[in-house]
C-alpha cells in the first residue's frame, strides 16, 4: 500500500519537475539574452561615439539654442547607456543566483527522490525475504541469528521509509517556498535595474525635455522644408510642361481652366530657380522663386574653346559684367566668377557661319568670347540684354533718369540723346495710364510692351517671373524707348483696353489686388489672368479659328480685333494650312501695309523671318520699300535694342 501512495505521489511530482525544468530552460535563454544585449548595448554607445567617425560626426555640426553641442551630447548619453546596460549584467546575476541556482537544485531532488524509491524498494525486498525465513521455522525463536537478522531489516526499512516519507513531505513545501523565493529575488532585481536606471536618467531628464521642445520646432521646420521643396518640384514640373497654375485660389473661387500654350522646352524660361544653401541656418528662404534683384538676363550658354569644345555653363549678366556659377567645394554655394567686363567697350555681334545661334564679344583689348545659345531667340535675347547693360553703364553716371531713344537709336555725348517726340508720347502714354493696371497704385515703374499696361514694382515682379514670351517688360525711367513701340502704346493699347479684353468676365470668387495687397494676392490675380486666360471669357473656338480670324484682322488693320485674337490663344504665327499662300497674321499685315498690326503683332512675338509658300517672309516684303515705316520698324525690330 504504502509503495502505491508513493508511486502516486511522483506522478503528481512529474508535472512539476517538467514544469521547472521549463523555467529553468527560459531562465537560461533569459540570461543568455541579457548578456548579449548588454554586449550589444555596450558596443552600440561605443559606435555613437566612435573615434573613427568622429571627425565626420562632430566637424561643423549645428549648435542651435537649448541643444548644446553635438559632440558633449553624444558623449554624455553614450556614458549613461553603458551604465545602464552594466545594470542589465547584475539584473542577468541576480536572476542567475537567486531564481535559476535554486530551481536547479530542486530538479536534482527530484533524481534523488527516484534513487530513494529505488533503494526503498530493494530494502522492503531484503525485509520480506528475512522476515519469511524466520517465519517458515515452526518455533520462533525469541532470540538467535535468524530473530536479529529479521529485526535489523525491519528496522532499517521503517527507519529508510521514514526517511523516504520525510524527503518526499519537505520536497512537497520546498516548491512554493522555491518559487516565491525565486520570484521575490528577480523582483528585486528588476526593481534595482529599474532604480538604477531610473537615476542615471532622472540626471539626465531635464536637459533633455529641454532639448526634445526644440526638436518638435525642428522636426516641424523640416516638415515645412520638404512640403516647400515638393511645392516647388510641382511649379517646376508645370513650367516645364508650359502650364504654371496658381498658387491656390480664394475661398469659392472657380479656377481658370485654359492653360497657356508650351514653349519648347530646351529654350523655356524657368522661374522656379532653386537657390544653393548658402549656410547651415538655410531654410525656405532658399526655395523662394527667383526675384529680379539687378540681374539682367541668366541662362545656359555653350562657350567654345580654341580646340573646339564646348563648355556649357550657367551665365548670369549683372552689373555690366558677366559672370559664370562655378560649383565650388570650399565655398557653401555656387561662386560667381566674371569672365566678361561689358563697360570696357565691348562689341556684341552676331557670328557668321555654319554654326547657328552664335555670337561674339570682342573687347578693346582684343579679348574675344564666343558663345552659342540654345535658340535664336535666345541669343538674340543675350545680344539685347548685354546691348541695354552697356546703356545703362553710360547712362548711370551722368544720374540720368530718362532714357528714350530716338527712332534710329543713335546715342551722341557719352548718353542717349532723348527725342522729343518719343518724350512726347511717353508723357501722353503715361497721363493715360497713370496707375498699374494690376493693383491700382500710383507708384508705376514698368510698363508691359506687349500687353500694352503699367505696373508698379511689385506686380512688375509676378509679370517677370511670367517670362518675356507672356509679358514683356521695359522701365519706364532707365530703358531706351523706340518711337513705334510707344506709338502702338499711345494708339492701340493701355490699361483701359487691355482692361476690357483680359477681364472681359471674371470668375466668381476672384477679387482684384490693391495696392496693399500681399504678393501671394498678386501672383494668384495675374497668373490665372494671364497663363490661364481665366477672364478672357468662355469662347468656344478653337485655336485655328481664332488664329484664322487675326489674320483676316491683321489684312484689315483691325488692331482691337488682332489684340481680342491674341488674349483667346490666337497663334501669332500660324499659317492656314487651307489656304495656298501659306502667308501668317504678320504677312497679312505687311502686304496690307499695316503698321499698327504689325506693332502688335511684333511686340507678342511675330516671327518676320517666316516664309509663306512661296517663301517669301515678312521682311523680305517690307524690303521692297527700305524707307518706309514698315521697313524701319522691321529693321528696328531685328537690331533688338528699342523692342
Amino acid at each position: 500500500m504504502f509503495r502505491k501512495r508513493m508511486w502516486a505521489f511522483q506522478d503528481t511530482l512529474k508535472p512539476l519537475q517538467g514544469h521547472t525544468t521549463r523555467i529553468l530552460t527560459r531562465a537560461d535563454e533569459y540570461c543568455q539574452a541579457g548578456e548579449e544585449f548588454r554586449q550589444k548595448g555596450v558596443s552600440l554607445a561605443e559606435e555613437l561615439y566612435s573615434k573613427e567617425a568622429s571627425r565626420v560626426m562632430f566637424s561643423n555640426n549645428f549648435i542651435a539654442e537649448g541643444i548644446g553641442d553635438l559632440a558633449a551630447n553624444m558623449s554624455s548619453f553614450t556614458t549613461a547607456l553603458k551604465q545602464v546596460h552594466e545594470l542589465v549584467a547584475l539584473l542577468v546575476d541576480s536572476v542567475k543566483s537567486g531564481l535559476a541556482a535554486p530551481l536547479y537544485t530542486f530538479n536534482e531532488g527530484f533524481r534523488d527522490l527516484d534513487d530513494l524509491a529505488d533503494e526503498l524498494d530493494t530494502r522492503g525486498r531484503e525485509y520480506e525475504s528475512t522476515l519469511s525465513k524466520a517465519l517458515d521455522q515452526r518455533e520462533l525463536p525469541t532470540d538467535g541469528p535468524i530473530h536479529d537478522k529479521a529485526a535489523r531489516a525491519r528496522w532499517d526499512f521503517e527507519l529508510f521509509r521514514f526517511d523516504v516519507v520525510r524527503y518526499m513531505n519537505q520536497l512537497d513545501s520546498k516548491k512554493v517556498l522555491l518559487l516565491e523565493t525565486g520570484i521575490n529575488n528577480t523582483f528585486y532585481a528588476l526593481l534595482a535595474f529599474f532604480q538604477g536606471g531610473g537615476s542615471i536618467c532622472g540626471e539626465m531628464e531635464k536637459s533633455m525635455r529641454r532639448r526634445q521642445v526644440v526638436l518638435d520646432g525642428m522636426n516641424k521646420r523640416h516638415d515645412r522644408d520638404n512640403a516647400l521643396w515638393a511645392y516647388v518640384r510641382s511649379r517646376l514640373e508645370a513650367e516645364l510642361q508650359g502650364a504654371l497654375p496658381p498658387p491656390g485660389a480664394p475661398p469659392g473661387a472657380r479656377a481658370p481652366i485654359n492653360p497657356r500654350a508650351a514653349c519648347p522646352v530646351y529654350v523655356a524660361e524657368l522661374t522656379t530657380e532653386v537657390l544653393s544653401a548658402a549656410s547651415q541656418e538655410a531654410s525656405a528662404v532658399d526655395m523662394m522663386h527667383y526675384k529680379d534683384e539687378g540681374v539682367l538676363k541668366q541662362g545656359y550658354l555653350m562657350k567654345k574653346h580654341v580646340f573646339g569644345w564646348k563648355d556649357r555653363c550657367w551665365y548670369r549678366l549683372h552689373a555690366s559684367k558677366l559672370y559664370t556659377l562655378e560649383l565650388s567645394r570650399a565655398a557653401a554655394g555656387d561662386v560667381p566668377v566674371c569672365v566678361f567686363d561689358l563697360s570696357k567697350g565691348a562689341t556684341v555681334a552676331k557670328r557668321p557661319g555654319k554654326i547657328p545661334f552664335c555670337f561674339l564679344l570682342v573687347g578693346d583689348d582684343g579679348y574675344r568670347l564666343e558663345l552659342q545659345a540654345e535658340s535664336e531667340d535666345e541669343m538674340l535675347k543675350w545680344m539685347a540684354a548685354m546691348r541695354r547693360c552697356q546703356r545703362i553703364e553710360d547712362a548711370s553716371p551722368r544720374g540720368s533718369t530718362d532714357l528714350l531713344g530716338t527712332a534710329d537709336g543713335r546715342a551722341g555725348g557719352g548718353r542717349k540723346t532723348i527725342g522729343l517726340r518719343a518724350e512726347a508720347l511717353m508723357d501722353r502714354f503715361r497721363k493715360a495710364n497713370p496707375c498699374c493696371a494690376e493693383c491700382g497704385s500710383s507708384r508705376i515703374e514698368w510698363a508691359s510692351v506687349n500687353i500694352g499696361i503699367t505696373l508698379c514694382e511689385a506686380c512688375a515682379t509676378v509679370h517677370r517671373a511670367l517670362g518675356s514670351s507672356v509679358s514683356t517688360l521695359r522701365s519706364l525711367k532707365l530703358d531706351p524707348w523706340s518711337v513705334f513701340v510707344l506709338q502702338s502704346l499711345v494708339e492701340d493699347l493701355g490699361n483701359e483696353r487691355a482692361r476690357c479684353v483680359w477681364e472681359f468676365n471674371v470668375s466668381p470668387g476672384w477679387t482684384k489686388p490693391t495696392p496693399d495687397s500681399g504678393a501671394q494676392h498678386r501672383e494668384q490675380w495675374i497668373i490665372a489672368k494671364y497663363r490661364w486666360y481665366g477672364f478672357v471669357g468662355n469662347d468656344t473656338r478653337d485655336a485655328p479659328l481664332v488664329s484664322k480670324a487675326m489674320i483676316h484682322a491683321a489684312a484689315r488693320g483691325d488692331v482691337e480685333r488682332v489684340v481680342w485674337c491674341i488674349a483667346h490663344k490666337g497663334e501669332v504665327n500660324w499659317s492656314d494650312p487651307d489656304e495656298k499662300s501659306g502667308r501668317t497674321p504678320l504677312h497679312a499685315a505687311c502686304e496690307a501695309d499695316r503698321r499698327r498690326a504689325v506693332a502688335i503683332l511684333l511686340l507678342n512675338g511675330a516671327n518676320m523671318y517666316a516664309k509663306n509658300a512661296r517663301g517669301v517672309s515678312s521682311q523680305d516684303l517690307v524690303n521692297q520699300d527700305p524707307y518706309s515705316d514698315l521697313a524701319r520698324v522691321l529693321a528696328e525690330k531685328e537690331r533688338g535694342d528699342l523692342w
